[in-house]
């Protein structure tokens, strides 16, 4: 499904002057990317800012990094010694969110372009739901809005299948996962959850979060009324070794979690799965990654991939 070109507001520019609501935080995670950090915030009205943390999530040259955030007045930086993965980052910046006394919070990817509208919507939803996502559309560097990306699944609980609304009017869903640039979680419930699980590092985390929620009875939800604008996918290249590493390792980490070692072991979805992603590791020279992750997996190891430091 794609959108019709548009063009999404230029950075620093107030498309919309719609309050934050009381008791609502936006994190936006920077890991040296300060330029798309700083685009992000701009995107909303500098009455926002104050309720906006930025957390550093041990960027490499922090010095320059903070130099570019500085002209982000009244926005709280947040600084982590190392990079924990989006995990780590993310509870980081709901840890600060509760401490100022919120309820809600958006976590948001530096390369998304929110708006004041999207991110309203969104909180209004966190009033009866743990996890709201939100339809999100790719954004090129020169502002146009493309195609729109999944961003939430349906069906099963350890292998839902992709969902997107393609217009409707009730402008919300009840799903089994919401993933992407941009979500809303309720932070009495994050807290009753114990926050995003860090061991997986990259993949899978809003996956986890999702089921952990669903389990307890709590709602996840998707918004399609509105969209979230994302410049580039991921901060991995999709067909990198380390890509492959996290795809297959994070799905045993996943399975073992909420099946068991044994469970997860005799799942044919979750062998399907690593066929699937290790056919396409040894087409493009990654099988050792690939392997390792297999490995690994069956181990329990969590983290960062040891290759990656």
């Amino acid at each position: 499904m794609t959108t019709t070109a548009a063009t999404v507001p230029a950075a620093g520019r107030q498309h919309d002057d719609l309050g934050r609501p009381a008791g609502c935080s936006v994190v936006v995670l920077n890991w040296n990317c300060a330029r798309d950090t700083v685009r992000a915030v701009q995107s909303l009205p500098r009455s926002w800012w104050p309720g906006v943390v930025v957390v550093d999530n041990g960027s490499d040259d922090w010095a320059s990094q903070r130099a570019a955030l500085r002209d982000l007045p009244g926005v709280v930086v947040v600084r982590r010694a190392a990079n924990g993965g989006y995990a780590a980052g993310m509870n980081t910046g709901m840890r600060t969110a509760r401490e100022r006394g919120d309820r809600a919070v958006a976590l948001v990817n530096a390369d998304a372009v929110p708006t004041a509208r999207a991110l309203r919507a969104m909180f209004e939803e966190a009033e009866r739901s743990a996890v709201v996502g939100i339809s999100q559309h790719v954004v090129t560097r020169d502002g146009v809005a493309g195609a729109q990306y999944v961003t939430a699944a349906v069906g099963r609980p350890m292998t839902p299948r992709p969902f997107v609304c393609p217009g409707c009017d009730r402008g919300r869903h009840e799903v089994r996962v919401v993933t992407g640039a941009a979500i809303v979680v309720e932070l009495g419930a994050m807290s009753a959850l114990g926050g995003i699980d860090e061991s997986f590092f990259h993949y899978k985390e809003e996956f986890d979060l999702c089921a952990r929620a669903r389990g307890v009875g709590m709602a996840v939800t998707l918004l399609c009324r509105d969209s979230v604008g994302h410049a580039r996918g991921g901060s991995l290249p999709a067909r990198s070794a380390s890509a492959f590493y996290y795809s297959i390792r994070n799905e045993w980490l996943f399975f073992r979690k909420h099946r068991g070692p044994v469970g997860a072991l005799l799942s044919w979805r979750l062998h399907r799965i690593w066929a699937t992603v290790a056919a396409d590791a040894v087409a493009r020279g990654h099988a050792r990654a690939a392997a390792q992750g297999l490995v690994h997996g069956a181990r329990g190891v969590h983290g960062r991939r040891p290759a990656d430091g």
